[in-house]
């Protein structure tokens, strides 16, 4: 036994020391479990070991999330890595703020780009009042000295309209770790609802958005099963600005939307691009 007593000793030791790193050393392209999407296809979530996850955001950009006081895996060099649960966020939509409810973290928020006026959900708006939370201007001429001293964890935002891009670059820029939520991307109004799954893994409340999504999903269902059979009603749904006129596109979410409620949209057969509408002649519409 004393002569064994060396060789059980590092053994011990090796087994202490792949315990405390809390992420286990695996390569990338073999290390996790994807986790499964139902309709939203902007984003993807990967489980690592010792409760670490690779996330990758509306823009294609992979991010690493690991518990705090765990170190980061090996073989995930070069991507930026936050440390979970979040404690400070800013916000640039309110669609976000709605899927931050159902979990629980909108104590969490400390910045936002819509002003007061611009928000229903009561718990944000009373937190502006009392200055919990800061408006840090419009995305489109944000105050990025603002931004840096509230010193967030992650900056949540969106991309490819609205000036959302270029305020995404200069995140990057400054240093700001940012994180690209595209839910407005989706063509299924459930994939748009399923991005609670993306932004409730930077806060570790992935049961809560499990149950919140499957909560949604359900009444959909219910309510879908209440829709009469027989002749579908017809539905125009667009938007006149300027003279000119817009209606989504027969692919986009809202003729889905449409369909859903057993309606017939009437431009169904439109094509177009399915992130937003078509602008036709009046005419026409």
């Amino acid at each position: 036994m004393r002569k064994n007593f060396p060789m059980l000793l590092a053994l011990v030791l090796a087994l202490v020391v792949l315990v405390t790193i809390g992420c286990a050393k695996k390569e990338a392209s073999s290390s996790g479990e994807k986790v499964a999407l139902q309709y939203a296809t902007g984003f993807s979530l990967e489980n690592l070991p010792g409760g670490c996850k690779k996330v990758v955001d509306g823009e294609g950009r992979a991010l690493l999330l690991v518990p705090r006081g765990a170190t980061p895996p090996a073989g995930f060099s070069g991507l930026p890595v936050i440390y979970t649960p979040v404690e400070r966020v800013i916000l640039d939509s309110t669609t976000q703020a709605a899927l931050l409810q159902p979990l629980g973290v909108l104590d969490k928020m400390v910045g936002v780009t819509s002003d007061k006026g611009d928000w229903h959900i009561e718990e944000v708006r009373k937190a502006m009042e009392e200055g919990r939370v800061h408006f840090v201007g419009k995305i489109s001429a944000p105050d990025y000295e603002k931004i840096r001293a509230l010193s967030p964890e992650v900056v949540f935002t969106y991309t490819r309209t609205m000036g959302g891009t270029e305020f995404a670059q200069k995140l990057g820029e400054l240093g700001i770790t940012y994180a690209v939520n595209n839910e407005w991307l989706e063509t299924h109004p459930l994939g748009r609802v399923e991005w609670v799954k993306f932004l409730a893994s930077f806060f570790n409340r992935e049961k809560e958005a499990e149950d919140y999504f499957r909560q949604v999903v359900a009444k959909v269902e219910e309510v879908a099963q209440k829709v009469p059979g027989g002749p579908k009603p017809k539905v125009v749904w667009g938007s006149i600005l300027k003279g000119k006129v817009y209606v989504p596109a027969g692919n986009s979410y809202a003729a889905k939307m449409i369909e859903m409620a057993g309606g017939e949209y009437v431009f169904k057969d439109l094509g177009g691009s399915s992130m937003g509408s078509v602008n036709i002649a009046l005419e026409e519409f």
